[in-house]
């Protein structure tokens, strides 16, 4: 259990690939048939092509990539207040820089804060849905958002009216299965439990809570869960009945990708040790064998691995097709870039290996989704 949390613990601080700056997808959108990405270079960021050219002159605090809105979210810093606002792919000011906090448009909406209150605007700038919530999370394609309200989470729609009344210690957002994961938080002479489970639409509980993690459910129709038994963590996924079709063992896994494989590791010999990382499949096969020190999930066909402390990338049957030769890397964009970290600066490939714009930035936005569980 030790040498789990600490391998957890590692994926967290060491930024293998790093997806931190939001809770948001690094989404990568083309604006007149042009890749724009967000790059800085010390404390201004700006927009580049897919040629390495400043399309948008670095002038802002902060900037996220544009996604299929049109529109980006920037900041400026002014007498050391930071504000937020969205550009348009042209570098203009579409809503003027003035919350304090923001998120990019989903489903035509975007979540902003005022002061420390959440609310929701629409691509005029107007405030549809009033500041009142301690977070917001992005309205997802069923049309329900999650916020926290005392403390409490629960969902509501477009409107601003709640779908599911806050009830909840712990939620994460609806996905295409109808399911998302919720539960309760329990304190104990200084002992922390979670119980976490799978609720409908409605809000009841299709899955009780049993977990100590969950995550949402994959398009294979599996989720991850982990659970506490006999002092003793282990891993496994379940159905939407909440049956185990993978039995939890003291194997790490993660959980499914796009492409229907996991990251797992083969639970190593030695404490001193770190397991080696491969992939399963949704019937718990190891189908590319434990060979990597850290593995991540595939993205557009290729996943990042790491092998001796550097970052390479391996194609769905485990071959090498680039060599770990980066101190970090990122996932490929659809558009066949990947942002590589070399000797303190980023830079992009394609995915021959090609450096394609050479390094020299400070920071990037990046591509690679929530990996809280890698």
């Amino acid at each position: 259990m030790k040498k789990r949390i600490l391998l957890i613990l590692l994926f967290s601080l060491t930024g293998l690939i790093v997806a931190c700056k939001s809770n948001q997808k690094g989404s990568i959108i083309k604006n007149n048939e042009e890749l724009l990405l967000a790059v800085s270079i010390g404390d201004k960021w700006g927009y580049i092509n897919e040629e390495g050219d400043y399309v948008i002159n670095p002038k802002y605090f902060n900037a996220k990539n544009f996604n299929e809105s049109g529109l980006a979210v920037v900041s400026i810093k002014e007498n050391e207040e930071i504000k937020y606002g969205y550009i348009n792919s042209e570098g203009e000011y579409v809503i003027e820089p003035q919350f304090d906090d923001a998120y990019n448009f989903e489903n035509e909406l975007a979540a902003v804060a005022i002061g420390d209150k959440w609310g929701y605007i629409n691509k005029k700038g107007e405030i549809v849905i009033n500041p009142q919530y301690e977070y917001a999370s992005d309205f997802t394609e069923i049309g329900v958002a999650r916020v926290l309200s005392n403390q409490k989470y629960g969902y509501i729609d477009k409107n601003g009216k709640y779908t599911i009344e806050p009830q909840f210690d712990y939620a994460e957002d609806f996905n295409q299965s109808g399911l998302a994961v919720a539960g309760y938080e329990e304190y104990n002479d200084d002992n922390y439990e979670k119980h976490l489970g799978y609720i409908n639409d409605k809000g009841k509980f299709v899955i009780n809570p049993q977990f100590e993690e969950a995550h949402n459910f994959s398009n294979n129709g599996l989720a991850w869960v982990m659970i506490y038994e006999e002092d003793t963590t282990k891993y496994g996924y379940v159905n939407k009945k909440g049956d185990y079709i993978i039995t939890p063992t003291e194997r790490w896994s993660s959980f499914f990708g796009e492409n229907g494989l996991a990251v797992s590791d083969d639970l190593g010999t030695d404490e001193e040790n770190y397991s080696k990382q491969g992939y399963i499949d949704k019937t718990g096969d190891m189908v590319i064998k434990p060979q990597f020190d850290y593995a991540f999930n595939f993205s557009n066909g290729l996943a990042v691995v790491n092998l001796d402390s550097k970052c390479g990338y391996i194609d769905e049957k485990g071959e090498i097709i680039i060599e770990p030769q980066f101190e970090m890397a990122d996932n490929f964009s659809e558009r066949g870039l990947a942002a590589v970290y070399i000797e303190d600066k980023w830079g992009y490939i394609n995915r021959k290996g090609d450096m394609v714009i050479e390094p020299q930035f400070t920071y990037v936005d990046f591509e690679a989704e929530d990996l809280r569980f890698q």
